[in-house]
């Protein structure tokens, strides 16, 4: 899913979820104990507790397997590189990974959108309502596509989270983060539900949005000279401000997941642990922003979230395509030409490119194709602003394409509420800093 995807859809429904009778938690414990205990075997016995019962009710219920974002972006020195991801957007204070999930990046390094390595992790509740993370490679997957298994026995690191972990060895320090923090999207979400009203959620304030389109167009940031915006909804804000969410956040040698080219796409997944209790099958991804929410018809949502990268070009290339000739109403050529920029839905990243640090100039999503001569591509956290981007690609003339813009859907108007640190695990520890 994108970055603002489903709480993005669920914002409003935590209270809903958290109602949920004591006797379906302990229902659900009783049931998921076997599958704790085969997932977490790596850090041998102890006090297991089986997630949220909201589980059972799917992804807008379950904000553990509700996979947010993606970045991708240069690590502290010019060999080394940062893989994030988010899930569980608004967390509680007791927010919680799943410990019957398996969270993965995949990572392509031949180019047929397969992946050819995988990072692994596995979380396990502990006394006090705190949890342990291992993580298990990079390392060559036991099986490919919409179901995994633990590419390795032995984790890479392991550790308690909210802290910073490491395993320090000569040219080959790797750190892991897992935990809570500040959440780094910014987007004026209500508004583009009253643009496209079909995504929005199907319970909670946002829900009562629609069904038909109540604006179309952005609203304005306050400042005169506006007028293509509209005027009636007020003006813009962050649907996120001061919002947390459960970050995962990997720094590594560029030489781990290298193969013999110097691209490499990735992508994050999520699945839930199935009856043999040694597989998981896959429940959500999120490669590129914005393909689910924005191009994708909401009843086709599902089916996005446990396909592959290998099968976007025919399942999902013809949707983003008819979005854009439809809905942002360009032509065939152009809209043929957006789609297939972004599917593969993967973080396209090219590591021979002069890029040092989480602020390079040259990173940031699409820079590869936007900036083909020094552009790192990948995603990252301070100033990449990838809302505005894609409404440009989509709306406006980014791509070099003036017909039939749409001037008030270029720009939400949002800009980054805050600077994220420049030191390991990047993003900031709190809503508030």
């Amino acid at each position: 899913m994108c970055g603002f995807e489903a709480l993005r859809y669920r914002t409003m429904m935590n209270n809903f979820a958290d109602g949920i009778g004591r006797a379906l938690r302990r229902q659900a414990i009783r049931l998921l104990t076997p599958a704790l205990v085969a997932s977490c075997a790596w850090l041998g016995t102890g006090d297991l507790r089986a997630s949220d019962a909201r589980d059972a009710a799917g992804l807008e219920l379950n904000p553990a397997l509700d996979l947010n974002d993606l970045y991708v972006f240069p690590g502290a020195g010019g060999d080394r590189i940062v893989l994030a991801m988010t899930t569980h957007v608004v967390a509680p204070l007791d927010a919680r990974f799943d410990p019957t999930a398996l969270y993965e990046f995949k990572i392509d390094n031949t180019g047929d959108a397969v992946e050819d390595l995988v990072i692994q992790f596995q979380f396990r509740n502990v006394r006090g309502g705190k949890q342990r993370v291992a993580m298990f490679g990079p390392a060559a997957p036991k099986i490919e596509g919409r179901k995994s298994r633990l590419a390795v026995r032995k984790p890479t690191v392991s550790g308690g989270t909210e802290v910073s972990l490491q395993r320090k060895r000569s040219g080959d320090e790797v750190q892991l983060f897992a935990g809570r923090r500040a959440e780094p999207f910014y987007f004026d979400l209500s508004q583009f539900l009253r643009i496209i009203p079909d995504r929005r959620p199907a319970r909670g304030s946002l829900s009562f949005i629609g069904p038909a389109p109540e604006a179309s167009a952005f609203r304005p940031n306050g400042g005169p000279g506006q007028a293509q915006f509209d005027q009636t909804h007020g003006v813009a804000s962050n649907f996120f401000t001061d919002a947390a969410t459960m970050a995962i956040v990997v720094e590594l040698p560029e030489a781990l997941i290298k193969g013999e080219g110097n691209n490499i796409g990735v992508w994050a997944t999520v699945s839930r642990v199935v009856e043999d209790r040694k597989t998981w099958a896959q429940v959500d991804r999120v490669g590129n922003p914005f393909v689910n929410m924005l191009f994708i018809e909401k009843r086709e949502h599902d089916h996005n979230n446990s396909s592959t990268p290998e099968e976007d070009v025919v399942q999902f290339r013809p949707d983003i395509s008819r979005f854009v000739t439809t809905v942002a109403g360009r032509d065939p050529a152009y809209a043929n030409a957006v789609a297939a920029a972004l599917t593969p839905d993967r973080l396209v990243v090219r590591l021979d490119k002069n890029a040092v640090g989480p602020t390079s100039p040259n990173a940031g999503w699409l820079s590869n194709l936007l900036d083909p001569a020094n552009g790192y591509g990948g995603r990252k956290l301070d100033g990449d602003d990838v809302a505005d981007k894609v409404l440009a690609i989509t709306f406006g003339n980014a791509l070099g394409n003036n017909n039939n813009v749409s001037p008030g859907l270029v720009t939400d108007n949002v800009n980054d509420p805050r600077a994220e640190s420049i030191e390991f695990p990047y993003l900031v520890n709190t809503a508030t800093e």
